[in-house]
């Protein structure tokens, strides 16, 4: 567990970074936080931050970017669902206008691809796999360079497996968030993902796939929002 200050600045660097795609300065940090730190103390502990690994420096900017790490501490001490009761008339719709559990995954999958701007997962025991949205995915500017894109690009050409992996793996009731080199889809992807009931026994899984700046609380709530969904359908 990080300091009170230095956690607090390490949620203001991803908070900012996931808004803007920017490194974020020294500056911008000082501007958020209280004004007991001085300017000169976060710069001493974004430095701190970097050392220990939670950020890092982009040749080109003086600001920082979070690391692997840093989006994990983030993920476990800052995110929380976020509530989505303007769009789950839009989700609802999706699973209420299907006519089997396959066509409602795909759907839902659409649905979630289309309100998160990120790529989106369906599975399921009986039918297979499928990923909806990836131009979506593969047009933010963490794929701008190519060799980024090569990477994601291979892990994708075993995105198959990988998601058969998720679906062993992905708990029964909560959504799961993997990213970075434990996620089973690429070490420069995330995923969040939630398991949902299906008739005559089956598992099927709805996940969102993105680059490791996502809008993690926003995802969250979206997938507990269809999981609530899919499963009521089935209740009836």
């Amino acid at each position: 567990m990080l300091p009170d200050r230095l956690s607090t600045i390490l949620r203001c660097v991803v908070d900012e970074y996931v808004k803007t795609g920017e490194p974020v300065a020294s500056r911008s940090i000082a501007e958020r936080a209280a004004s007991s730190v001085s300017p000169a103390t976060i710069r001493s502990d974004m430095v701190a931050l970097e050392e220990m690994g939670y950020v890092a420096q982009p040749h080109t900017s003086s600001g920082r970017v979070p690391t692997e790490l840093g989006y994990k501490y983030y993920i476990e001490h800052f995110v929380r669902a976020e509530r989505v009761e303007k769009i789950a008339k839009e989700l609802r719709d999706a699973v209420n206008d299907a006519d089997s559990p396959t066509t409602m995954l795909r759907a839902a999958a659409r649905a979630l691809a289309d309100m998160s701007g990120n790529a989106a997962i369906v599975a399921s025991s009986g039918t297979g796999s499928q990923v909806a949205g990836l131009g979506r995915m593969m047009a933010q500017p963490e794929f701008d360079d190519n060799t980024r894109r090569v990477d994601v690009a291979e892990s994708l050409e075993r995105a198959e497996i990988a998601i058969a992996d998720l679906l062993r793996r992905v708990q029964e009731d909560e959504v799961t968030v993997w990213i970075g080199h434990e996620n089973p889809m690429g070490a420069e992807l995330a995923s969040v993902v939630v398991r949902v009931r299906l008739p005559n026994g089956e598992i099927g899984m709805l996940g969102l796939m993105g680059p490791l700046r996502m809008q993690y609380g926003r995802n969250i709530g979206l997938l507990q929002e269809v999981k609530k969904l899919i499963d009521r359908s089935f209740d009836l």
